[in-house]
């Protein structure tokens, strides 16, 4: 039992080592292809200075109208029930009128039909909302990235280089790497790779913190 849970224990280690190989091999591809497509998916915001700057005047035009449409209907109702409180009206427990007064009749009628277009202007009003919020969130996530990857690249150049000269001192960087074994090769690349990947996180956080304010 004790040879099966020790065989057992060296398969656990071997897997664990093999996912740090292949972070430590793959690592530098991978920040490196995350860099390339951030810059190429920014692109297409190329002329954004911020996030607003992506939203075609037709689109602001939209939600202004949406707007202005939700403050009337707003003000109509407001309206209808100062209307009613002035003739002396008593409110309801849903709000409306009560209409043991014949004069509430009328006004309940016009306040449910202000209603029901209040409740279809707000249904474009969100509509219309969530698609511009979307398109602006997209904007952002791209220009984070960049500012992310941007950080990360130039941060595993440096790791990378002051941990291959610190294990050979006197060498230039690539002499250094080249005359390290395969293991010490890896440790760095891993180092470097981890140390890229918290750059990519904070900095893309940062941005997207400063690009949003």
């Amino acid at each position: 039992m004790a040879k099966r849970r020790g065989g057992g224990g060296e398969v656990v280690l071997l897997i664990i080592a093999a996912i740090v190989a292949a972070i430590a091999f793959a690592g530098p591809f991978v920040i490196a292809g995350w860099a390339i497509f951030t810059e190429l998916r920014a692109r297409r915001y190329r002329s954004a200075t911020r996030a607003r700057d992506v939203l075609e005047a037709a689109e602001l035009s939209q939600f202004e109208h949406c707007e202005t449409q939700l403050r009337t209907l707003e003000a109509e109702a407001a309206r209808l029930d100062a209307q009613g409180i002035g003739m002396g009206l008593i409110h309801r427990a849903d709000g409306g009128f009560d209409e043991r007064n014949v004069k509430a009749r009328g006004l309940n009628a016009r306040l449910a039909e202000v209603q029901r277009r209040y409740m279809d202007a707000r249904v474009e009003h969100d509509a219309v909302q969530q698609r511009l919020e979307s398109k602006m969130s997209r904007w952002l996530r791209a220009r984070s990235s960049v500012v992310g990857a941007r950080a990360g690249l130039i941060t595993f150049v440096i790791v990378f280089a002051l941990a291959a000269l610190n294990r050979s001192p006197g060498a230039n960087t690539d002499g250094a790497f080249l005359g390290m074994d395969p293991g010490a090769r890896l440790m760095v690349s891993l180092l470097a790779t981890a140390a890229a990947g918290v750059a990519i996180w904070i900095g893309s956080s940062t941005a997207r913190g400063s690009l949003a304010a």
